[in-house]
């Protein structure tokens, strides 16, 4: 059986001519490599799907590193065992109230988070 263009092509030959050919119409035999040659580098060819990211891990879930009761390490200079103090971060002293069960009450100072997380390590 022989192959056949399923779409319009235009081709000027080795001699010079242009040659033209429909849907339908059968591939000359000279014509055969450059078909395919076309076909793998043609728009309508579907090409093979991309892989799809590997999600990103969310902070604190065990699986980037960053929980330290799992194995992490969140990459802070920061001692789980040491009590909070100012060379923390506000991140940090966020992420240890959260992890403590203290409410900051909607405090985003530094120094008012650490006035919140001091009254509670005295109580």
């Amino acid at each position: 059986m022989s192959r056949m263009f399923t779409g319009y092509v235009s081709r000027i030959g080795e001699d010079g001519e242009l040659y033209q050919f429909a849907p339908g119409d059968p591939v000359p035999e000279w014509m055969d490599a450059l078909v395919d040659e076309l076909a793998a580098t043609s728009s309508d060819v579907d090409p093979e799907p991309e892989p799809e990211p590997e999600p990103e891990p969310e902070p604190g879930d065990g699986n980037d590193g960053s929980d330290p009761e799992n194995g992490g390490d969140d990459g802070s200079d920061t001692d789980p065992e040491e009590p909070p103090n100012e060379s923390w971060t506000i991140a940090e002293l966020t992420d240890w109230a959260e992890a403590h069960d203290v409410d900051l009450d909607g405090a985003t100072k530094k120094s008012d988070i650490l006035d919140i997380i001091n009254a509670y390590l005295e109580a």
